[in-house]
């Protein structure tokens, strides 16, 4: 990857400007790269586009969008509203480093919990998203499969041939 001032990265699914890069030793391989986002996959999520602009890990972005969605909806749960970060952070670290999800594929699940009607009320804490269920199955790889079953039916639901009164209506509007 040629990294150099003016140029765009894509690096985890993130696009980004590379504004400086500084030499910071005598090996060409070592470089210190100061880079600001310019746009990312993950439209929409303003908290989320703070947390990583204001410089912060980003494990540890994800973790504060996530919370700052889910403290709307259950305000009086206190694992909710005082998250212990470092062991969630730990756990989209090792999301991430062990499971080999990219930031993308979490931040798309999660995103899912917070609006399906049944995960919303399942996924209160980060903190549990690798432990196995009696099936020996990783809450995260049941997130991920429901996740996926929704945007395929969605999809589906796409493909579906408009109803007649739908129909109608269009050849009104044209």
């Amino acid at each position: 990857m040629n990294l150099n001032k003016g140029t765009i990265a894509l690096i985890d699914g993130f696009e980004f400007d590379v504004k400086e890069v500084l030499k910071i030793d005598d090996l060409d391989a070592t470089w210190d790269i100061r880079i600001s986002i310019r746009k990312h996959k993950i439209n929409g999520h303003k908290e989320l586009e703070k947390a990583i602009l204001s410089g912060i890990e980003p494990e540890e972005a994800i973790v504060k969008w996530f919370y700052s969605m889910k403290v709307k909806e259950f305000k009086t749960y206190d694992a909710i509203k005082n998250p212990n970060v470092k062991n969630a952070v730990d756990e989209i670290r090792k999301l991430m480093l062990i499971d080999e999800l990219s930031m993308v594929e979490i931040v798309d699940v999660l995103n899912f919990s917070l609006y399906d009607n049944f995960w919303k009320n399942q996924i209160l804490s980060l903190c549990g998203l690798r432990k196995k269920n009696k099936s020996g199955v990783k809450k995260i790889d049941s997130l991920r499969l429901a996740a996926k079953r929704a945007k395929e039916e969605k999809f589906q639901e796409s493909k579906k041939p408009l109803t007649k009164q739908k129909n109608r209506k269009m050849q009104e509007l044209d």
